[in-house]
């Protein structure tokens, strides 16, 4: 680096007062992404593959489980599974292929789709390299091209199976059985997805492992929506009878719906980024960063009493710089500093303070989805959206600090035994 370059990076670090490095060369980031990428593309081909070999067996086989009289004209008859291969990019990569046998002289019938493609490259490196580049809108027509190129099938064909994919993915959501588990905080958001509102739930388990509940088409505050979302999940086997935590973002649509299925054993937590946003918007400029940093600095108290004291320094700031700004932080009050009065750890508690996990997996749909032009009515947003939910899924860690849930579950369990002793006195008064 010569001696003019370097007082410039001095120079411009000087003036941004901040200096970001990264920990890796432009070559290993760069390697970095094109990996994901191309393990993006691979699980999209291997899914297409698995719903190909499906219609195989269906055509050959008829329906699972039909009966009538069209089960003496089939031909053939299923028989398990076993290991196949097929070329990706030049890689060989495992897939379980279905198997089927004649029924005269139960001899193996091959697929047509699985001896189509396991004889040829599926994937090929231009075809990755394309996929690389086709973050842009104007490429994205050469990628597809590229894509069904190599699987030797029409583009419709391959539009069928991503719509017939991702109608199942939906349907996993809705037929999921969460009756083992205790789900011992769940977060509830309405994001925007695709021009539209989604309502979505998320479940934290006893292990602080995190799970798509399930995924509505409306609005939190619409009360229709959310009964109807929190219905399905006690049916689908959600305890209401156990000390839960909620975090939501607020709507009174939403917290009378829990408040209905389950009673006092639900503690409402506002998502707290939520609320700081809508407090802000009520301000003006000049106003936003004392308000911004007292709510910073309110919730950043590990003392709920402390963090009360410091709450009511921002309430009386507002009261005289906007009353609706007051009156949202008002609305918010009883339910803003539950994780406070928890007193749990604070690794866990950040976690717990938000719906960004909810927003996180949104990100990767909406990132999925990137290049759809055109959003037809009915449920094409919803399929969608549950198979983004469902890949992000397949990637969650564990929830920061869930060494502390069991700590989480003796505060709940104490809490609204505590809530339910008071109940019961004021009812005795």
């Amino acid at each position: 680096m010569s001696n003019r370059t370097k007082r410039s990076v001095s120079a411009q670090a000087s003036e941004n007062q901040t200096v970001v490095q990264l920990p890796l060369s432009k070559l290993e980031l760069m390697a970095n992404i094109q990996a994901s990428v191309y393990q993006f593309a691979v699980d999209m081909v291997l899914a297409v593959i698995h719903e190909l070999m499906a219609d195989d067996v269906t055509r050959l086989c008829g329906e699972r489980y039909a009966r009538g009289n069209g089960e003496q004209d089939r031909e053939c008859y299923r028989h398990g599974s076993q290991a196949g291969v097929v070329l990706l990019g030049g890689a060989k990569h495992k897939i379980i292929k279905p198997r089927v046998r004649g029924k005269h002289d139960g001899g193996e019938v091959e697929l047509p789709h699985y001896e189509l493609l396991a004889g040829r490259e599926l994937l090929s490196a231009e075809c990755v390299r394309k996929m690389v580049l086709g973050v842009s809108t104007r490429n994205y027509g050469e990628v597809i091209n590229a894509a069904t190129d190599s699987f030797g099938v029409g583009k419709s064909s391959v539009s069928k199976q991503f719509i017939k994919g991702s109608k199942k993915a939906l349907q996993t959501l809705d037929q999921r059985d969460f009756s083992e588990k205790r789900m011992v905080v769940i977060m509830i958001d309405g994001i925007e997805f695709a021009g539209e509102v989604v309502v979505a739930a998320v479940g934290i388990d006893e292990e602080g492992r995190k799970q798509i509940l399930g995924l509505r088409h409306g609005a939190t505050e619409n009360a229709e929506v959310v009964g109807s979302m929190l219905s399905e999940l006690v049916e689908q086997g959600i305890s209401t009878t156990q000390p839960t935590l909620f975090v939501v973002d607020g709507a009174k649509a939403l917290t009378k719906a829990i408040k209905k299925f389950w009673g006092n054993n639900a503690l409402l937590q506002r998502c707290t980024l939520h609320k700081r946003r809508n407090i802000l918007g009520h301000l003006n400029e000049e106003h936003k960063q004392t308000a911004a940093k007292l709510y910073d600095t309110a919730l950043a108290e590990a003392d709920v009493h402390h963090a009360r004291k410091k709450l009511k320094t921002l309430l009386a700031y507002l009261k005289r710089v906007s009353p609706s700004a007051a009156n949202s932080l008002l609305e918010a009050w009883d339910h803003l500093l539950t994780i406070h009065q928890l007193g749990i750890p604070q690794l866990l508690s950040k976690s717990l303070y938000s719906t960004n996990i909810i927003e996180s997996a949104f990100s990767v749909a909406r990132q999925a989805c990137r290049n759809v032009k055109r959003w037809r009515e009915g449920d094409m947003r919803l399929r969608w959206a549950a198979a983004g939910l469902l890949h992000a899924e397949s990637r969650f860690n564990r929830i920061n600090g869930y060494k502390h849930m069991g700590l989480l579950i003796t505060k709940l369990d104490s809490e609204v035994e505590k809530a339910k002793g008071i109940d019961q006195a004021t009812m005795a008064a």
